[in-house]
């Protein structure tokens, strides 16, 4: 189970990347393989890797639980939880692929000072 969204800046992209995080190694290893390199490694929290032809990409390992809920590690030491009703889908390039609701995303930039790529997230967000 993968989940994604895409932040766009003027100069950056962004794949965030929100997945079942029992498949880390493997998928950290296929990226390696087409050439993507760490650049921020805050593990087991989040990591991101960067391919000079393509974009920036930041993977977010999660634990799902059974009931569909979800938690991810705080780089802190805590956990952020993700309640099962904000996964979704949403179709793109007539695709439909799973995704964080609208009311995930504005919950989860709140509570810090938003970076432009946070700010850019929200504006797409209300829309």
């Amino acid at each position: 189970m993968i989940f994604y969204l895409e932040s766009k800046t003027e100069n950056i992209e962004i794949l965030t990347l929100i997945f079942d995080g029992e498949f880390t190694e493997t998928l950290l290893n296929k990226l390696k393989e087409i050439g993507y390199e760490i650049v921020v490694d805050w593990s087991p929290s989040r990591i991101e890797l960067y391919h000079p032809g393509l974009s920036y990409m930041d993977i977010h390992p999660l634990i799902i639980n059974e009931d569909g809920n979800a938690r991810q590690a705080d780089p802190q030491g805590g956990w952020y939880e993700f309640e099962a009703k904000w996964f979704t889908t949403a179709v793109f390039e007539g695709r439909v692929i799973p995704c964080i609701s609208a009311e995930a995303q504005k919950l989860f930039h709140s509570g810090y000072e938003l970076r432009e790529v946070d700010k850019i997230d929200n504006d797409k967000t209300i829309k």
